[in-house]
Order: C-alpha cells, then sequence, then structure tokens
C-alpha cells in the first residue's frame, strides 16, 4: 500500500475481498497483492491526499482486526458501525499481543486503549 501511496495514488476502498495472498509457492514467499484498483484516484492536493491515505490505513487496520480475531469488526457485516471500542479491545487482546493490539486500534483511530 506503500508503494501505491508514494506513487500518489489512494486506493479508496480496501477491503478483504481487495486482497489476495498466494501462497501456492513452493518455497517460503508468500505474494501478496491488492486488486480493485478501478475506484483508485490520483491525489496531488496535500490536505486531500493525507485525509484518503488516512481512509486507506484505517481500512487497512480494519482488514488486520478480521484477520487476527477471525471477527468482523462492525456490529453487522456491510454496515459502518464498528463495535463498541471495549469490544474491539477484548477481541484483539485476547488473540495479539497488546503491543500489536495497541498499534491495530491507532491504526483503527480507536481511543481509549491505553
Amino acid at each position: 500500500i506503500a508503494e501505491i501511496h508514494d506513487a500518489g495514488v489512494v486506493h479508496s476502498n480496501l477491503t478483504t475481498e481487495n486482497i489476495i495472498v498466494d501462497d501456492s509457492n513452493e518455497n517460503t514467499n508468500v505474494s501478496v497483492k491488492i486488486i480493485g484498483l478501478g475506484s483508485a484516484s490520483f491525489q496531488n492536493n496535500g490536505n486531500g491526499k493525507l485525509q484518503m491515505i488516512r481512509k486507506d490505513l484505517t481500512s487497512l487496520g480494519l482488514i488486520f482486526f478480521e484477520m487476527f480475531t477471525g471477527q468482523y469488526p462492525f456490529q453487522v457485516k456491510g454496515e459502518n458501525r464498528l463495535l463498541s471500542p471495549n469490544q474491539l479491545i477484548f477481541e484483539l487482546t485476547c488473540k495479539v499481543p497488546l503491543v500489536i493490539a495497541k498499534i491495530l486500534l491507532h491504526i483503527m483511530e480507536i481511543g481509549g486503549y491505553t
């Protein structure tokens, strides 16, 4: 995602459906591809670009939450209402070390975890 942002492009629609992990190689290399760039946009405006990058990073945090906990971070799939901060903190700290949980909560912009 950093390479996309460095090129001045923001994805704007990062979801688990837009990430493909290929571990079919016989060696230990894993390939990760981000697809769905049809909704991506080129941003050269400083403030607008930062807001869009922030949205991409927040989305990435939500994807990591789902990956680490096996649970969707929203109350109902397809809605934009997150679980309560206490539920998010509880789910993460039960599954990953505290330092990783804090990083993810920060990326997801969830307060109250310090």
